[in-house]
């Protein structure tokens, strides 16, 4: 163990011809959790009957991705597939993420803005909740971060 330790400290990655590709490797990963997290939140926030006639269930959305033979290849040719079944989730997400919206923002008007409101204004009250306000944003930070909701 102490000779392993040893040679990890004395060798030195100098221009590691991997650095590249396994920082866009953990790019595209967190593209998917963000992607899964926005189809997941839609579905959460929409009524059953709102889902019916929409196709953002994950068999769905992700329909496109399924197709790309290696998710983790970032190669030139798979980032153009890659790129493409991006807009595809994008577009089809489109239609529910404006109900989304209409929802978020009347939910801020009526809850959220009242209780920043009373926060400023009588800092000791019941009403006065920051980490309850903190915690609404948090809960919907991918969709508040998506380009037709921000």
């Amino acid at each position: 163990r102490g000779s392993t330790d040893k040679l990890c400290r004395e060798w030195k990655w100098k221009d590691n011809p991997e650095e590249k590709r396994l920082t866009m490797v953990q790019a595209r990963v967190g593209k998917i959790r963000e992607l899964r997290r926005t189809q997941a939140a839609i579905q959460d926030l929409l009524s059953p009957e709102e889902l019916a006639g929409m196709q953002v269930e994950a068999v769905a959305v992700f329909q496109r991705f399924s197709e790309i033979k290696s998710i983790l290849n970032v190669s030139p040719h798979a980032d153009a597939l890659w790129a493409s079944a991006v807009g595809d989730f994008d577009r089809s997400m489109e239609h529910a993420e404006g109900i989304v919206l209409e929802r978020l923002k009347d939910g801020f008007v009526s809850h959220l803005l009242p209780a920043v409101q009373a926060a400023l204004n009588d800092v000791g009250s019941a009403a006065a909740q920051p980490y309850q306000l903190l915690k609404q944003f948090f809960k919907h930070r991918e969709l508040l971060a998506r380009p037709v909701v921000a």
